[in-house]
């Protein structure tokens, strides 16, 4: 059930990134609901189970939108990374605001890598503008569309459809 549900969660960021949010937009800006689905990961497990859905949407969004390999899958693998190195440290972590600024932040270091790799292609871009006029108004949409996915992924949790089996829960019986 796990692996479906986070098979599901791929097919539906790469579906809504490149689908809707590429149609409709708001202001041009998109929020990116992949790093929002890895930050919840994240902070519910504390492993490195979002690098992983991360690296595997950014395979897909390479294959279907990229022509080279790796462009979307580094910054999310990079992401996902730091998004474990990050929680791993945290003692408290709250239900709202935290998580809204990890999705935030981790958005911003997304598009920061983003547009160096852009630069070393050869592209020429103007990465001021791209960071001031998108980069740091998504990320504030990312960090409220971040509310929404982690109600759900914390209800996933509840009901223990993403509920991962440890050592810890492994009973045996004499």
């Amino acid at each position: 059930m796990r692996y479906l549900i986070m098979g599901l969660m791929v097919l539906f960021s790469v579906f809504i990134m490149g689908g809707v949010f590429g149609a409709v937009s708001l202001f041009g800006l998109a929020p990116d609901i992949m790093l929002c689905f890895m930050a919840s990961i994240a902070i519910m497990e504390k492993s490195l189970s979002a690098m992983w859905l991360g690296v595997i949407n950014g395979l897909i969004l390479d294959i279907l939108f990229s022509t080279a390999l790796g462009f979307y899958a580094i910054p999310y693998a990079v992401c996902g990374s730091l998004l474990f190195f990050i929680v791993k440290r945290f003692r408290f972590m709250d239900n709202f605001l935290i998580p809204m600024a990890l999705a935030a932040g981790t958005f911003v270091v997304k598009d920061i890598i983003t547009i160096l790799m852009s630069y070393l292609m050869g592209l020429t871009i103007n990465p001021g503008y791209i960071f001031v006029r998108f980069t740091l108004l998504s990320a504030v949409e990312t960090g409220a569309l971040m509310l929404l996915t982690h109600i759900l992924i914390r209800w996933l949790y509840k009901i223990r459809a993403l509920k991962t089996l440890r050592y810890d829960d492994i009973r045996f019986k004499m």
